[in-house]
């Protein structure tokens, strides 16, 4: 009786294991070189399970294996035998917690694990080499990577805001206070985005790195040492706590977007051997909305500060203006403005554009609340759709051309605005049509006054 009662039991839970255990919902093959040789399985629980020998394959977006799962998928399990994991493979896997890596894995591709918002846990094993490009890039919820000493290359923007720890033999990496640099110390890597206060680099440091301090809102202060030699595009972006920062006299090039996005940066002080502020100048330092003190060192031959205006030295190319100004006269010899030259001037009512200006690009004047007129030369200017963005109360538009230069229609509040024009081309404005549109009508010029320019 109690061997029949024993071989219910067994029975009973054998039936009970097998009926909760997860299904598998789909499958398939992942492999790089051979595709078989890597496959792929997930269950109804969210487990996908990745096996085989070999590398994994590299995706694009729209192909990944289980790309209409992802949404499902809340554990991935890497067995022994998988060395690498594709470009993309788990990009925006939303519900992912957990991910196991195999012990031989090696590298861990482009993007692999971008916007899993929910991945809490990383443990890299002792034989990875490298982290692609944004690998971990918007993992919201980890907290901790501790980065082993076999790890030979990190991508750029490839850990998401955690803390940071490295293996004390790494030959390649080093941790300071949650800055990742070289082991060299030759290169400032990256900050965590948590990192509160003031940086010091060492004074070994001759590169800052691409995105090394973006989106850092918290960090006050970065004291640069006179060891840098270049730094970064985008490398202090988004630092909304950034007071002041020292460019110092070693530095000779700043990439783009490098200060974009520090609101709250009111001075910038530029060593005496910069040579380039990004490509163009474009939006490095002309988004900073507070800045009110621009100074060059007298030694440089490249940049130069006149009344608050940051220019090139032969001033043909005007740069930035300091936020606090409210009168600007331009000097003749400027050719050119650059994008936002004078974002947020907020003071500024009036301003003449001399001759020999080509273009007034976007954003130029943007948030320039309190211009109130504007002054165009006799030559042709081109005016972006963007360039007077938020100029809510540019009421007075001087135009000196006797040829109407239509591109001022586009970005202007042509309703609120009277256009003053050359004594006898009045009616020209007036009847002034868009040739690149097909119509009879008009494309008015509103208030349209005779001026008498002397």
């Amino acid at each position: 009786m109690e061997r029949i009662r024993l071989i219910t039991l067994l029975l009973s839970m054998l039936f009970f294991s097998i009926s909760t255990s997860a299904n598998i919902i789909t499958s398939g093959t992942c492999g790089k070189n051979v595709a078989k040789s890597v496959k792929w399985e997930l269950d109804d629980d969210g487990v996908l399970t990745i096996s085989g020998e070999g590398p994994m394959e590299d995706f694009e977006e729209s192909n990944v294996s289980w790309q209409q799962y992802r949404s499902r998928i809340k554990k991935v399990i890497i067995t022994d035998g998988v060395t690498s994991i594709g470009k993309l493979a788990f990009v925006g896997c939303s519900e992912l917690k957990e991910v196991i890596f195999p012990d031989v894995l090696q590298s861990i591709g482009e993007r692999a694990f971008q916007n899993c918002l929910e991945l809490k846990k990383v443990i890299f094993p002792d034989a990875l080499q490298s982290i692609g490009e944004r690998a971990f890039s918007n993992c919201l919820t980890l907290s901790l990577l501790y980065i082993p000493n076999s790890v030979k290359f990190i991508g750029w923007l490839a850990l998401p805001n955690v803390h940071i720890t490295v293996g004390e033999d790494n030959p390649n990496y080093c941790a300071i206070q949650d800055v990742l640099y070289t082991r060299d110390l030759d290169t400032l890597i990256f900050c965590a985005k948590q990192r509160k206060g003031t940086v010091e680099i060492p004074n070994t440091v001759r590169h800052i790195a691409d995105f090394a301090f973006s989106g850092c809102k918290e960090l006050k202060e970065v004291s640069i040492p006179n060891s840098v030699i270049t730094i970064g595009r985008e490398a202090f972006m988004e630092c909304k706590s950034l007071h002041a920062i020292k460019i110092p006299d070693s530095v000779v090039s700043m990439g783009w977007n490098s200060l974009s996005g520090c609101t709250n940066l009111t001075k910038i002080s530029i060593g005496k051997s910069l040579t380039s502020i990004g490509e163009n100048y474009k939006k490095n330092i002309t988004s900073c909305p507070k800045l009110t003190k621009i100074s060059v060192s007298e030694d440089n031959p490249y940049f130069t500060v006149i009344d608050g205006i940051l220019y090139t030295k032969e001033i043909d190319t005007l740069i930035c203006c300091r936020k606090d100004i409210m009168e600007v006269t331009i000097p003749n010899t400027v050719k050119v403005i650059i994008w936002g030259a004078f974002e947020y001037c907020k003071n500024i009512s009036s301003i003449s554009i001399p001759e020999g200006v080509e273009q007034i690009p976007g954003y130029t004047f943007y948030g320039c609340k309190n211009l109130k007129s504007v002054y165009f030369p006799k030559s042709y200017v081109r005016i972006d759709s963007q360039a007077f963005l938020g100029c809510n109360n540019l009421k007075k538009i001087y135009l000196q051309s006797s040829n109407p230069n239509g591109d001022i229609l586009f970005c202007v509040k042509t309703g609120q605005c009277t256009f003053y024009v050359p004594k006898g081309a009045g009616k020209i404005y007036e009847k002034w049509r868009d040739p690149s549109i097909h119509s009879n009508e008009p494309f008015k010029f509103d208030k349209v006054v005779e001026y008498d320019y002397k």
